[in-house]
């Protein structure tokens, strides 16, 4: 098991103190065992500090930069906060993705609609939306989950509470903190799972 956490443009360790509240997977599908939470808007700035702490955490700055706009449908610089969730296949197959999106300023459900080009799945109490690629639960002006098409009823079973994952992921997430730039937790055989 590893924790990986970086805070203010410099790397952290796990048990620094800080101000935030340990990360929660409410809306994070049951069984994710990569947890990456990050604040996008913060850890690309055009900055010395944030571009250096970039470079040293290559190749993983790569990746979230590369996928945040593919799987959070945003730029990051509208992006305060991602939580991310991949389900890993034993077969192989590419991992699900999940994630919830906290927005750097307030946007109406009709923006996002429109600039998403979602369809709303009328079979939820929830704002279910979906479109070619993805189904989008939005939850406030600030806050939507994004997941893989076609997952809208398992996307909106967590999206109230915390769903169950690896009890040693659990058992980290109280060490975490929401206000740090970059958190990554993992199960070494995940890792060897999703090959």
């Amino acid at each position: 098991m590893r924790i990986l956490s970086a805070s203010r443009g410099v790397a952290a360790a796990a048990n620094e103190p800080t101000s935030g509240k340990p990360i929660q997977l409410i809306g994070i599908h049951a069984g994710a065992s990569i947890i990456v939470h990050l604040r996008p808007a913060e850890l690309w700035q055009e900055e010395p500090a944030a571009e250096e702490l970039r470079i040293c955490l290559e190749p993983l700055t790569g990746w979230a930069e590369s996928h945040l706009k593919e799987l959070c449908l945003l730029d990051a610089a509208a992006i305060e906060s991602a939580l991310v969730g991949l389900v890993l296949h034993p077969d192989g197959q590419p991992p699900n993705a999940f994630a919830v999106v906290r927005l750097v300023e307030d946007q109406s459900s009709q923006q996002l609609i429109e600039k998403l080009n979602l369809q709303r799945v009328d079979s939820f109490e929830q704002q279910v939306f979906e479109n070619e690629r993805c189904t989008v639960i939005i939850k406030d002006a600030k806050v939507f989950t994004v997941g893989p098409h076609g997952r809208a009823q398992e996307m909106a079973d967590a999206a109230e509470f915390e769903q169950p994952t690896l009890a040693s992921i659990e058992q980290l997430l109280e060490q975490t903190d929401d206000r740090r730039m970059l958190t990554v937790l993992l199960f070494r055989c995940s890792m060897r799972a999703g090959r």
